[in-house]
């Protein structure tokens, strides 16, 4: 019996997947932990093939696919699922019925953002609503300065600032 080489790389994939798939996964896990929650492709192949060097991307992508916890980005990228959903929990600790329609106001201390972003608001428009935080919390607003503002506007592009539930709406008209 003859056997090709696409069918012996076939059972050795096999065999490499039944002893090797498990130790791949937490290799990824924690690269993608080391990463932030999110990375792409590049250190994960790179953190797969320093446990097997036969692996390639094309085993890496259909491993990723079959990992129930992390997913792939529109963009691209990798995350583990868990960490966006917290994100997004946690971004939803302003109360929206108790903030009122674009009235922006300073993020408060304990509140999420606090330490990244200086003022949320509650956009809306046209029947939707989205908690929307803007302006750097470490930077000092200049806009008492001719130069400074003029910058900051041709920057920003204010003259046609676009939708109210994008930050840059907010951070021009705060300018």
């Amino acid at each position: 019996m003859k056997i090709t080489k696409s069918q012996l790389r076939k059972i050795i994939l096999e065999e490499i997947n039944k002893e090797i798939q498990p130790k791949v996964e937490k290799d990824i896990l924690d690269t993608l932990e080391v990463e932030g929650g999110a990375a792409g492709l590049d250190p994960l192949v790179a953190a797969a093939k320093k446990i097997a060097n036969e692996i390639t991307k094309k085993d890496i992508i259909n491993l990723l696919q079959k990992m129930k916890k992390v997913k792939e980005h529109e963009h691209g990228d990798y995350y583990i699922k868990e960490e966006v959903e917290e994100l997004e929990e946690a971004s939803k600790s302003f109360d929206k019925d108790k903030m009122k329609c674009n009235k922006k106001r300073y993020i408060r201390k304990g509140e999420t953002g606090h330490g990244k972003k200086q003022k949320v608001v509650k956009a809306c428009e046209k029947g939707k609503e989205k908690i929307v935080k803007f302006g750097d919390a470490k930077m000092r607003n200049n806009k008492d300065k001719k130069k400074n503002r003029k910058n900051f506007r041709s920057r920003m592009n204010c003259d046609k600032p676009g939708s109210k539930l994008k930050a840059r709406y907010w951070a021009c008209k705060d300018w």
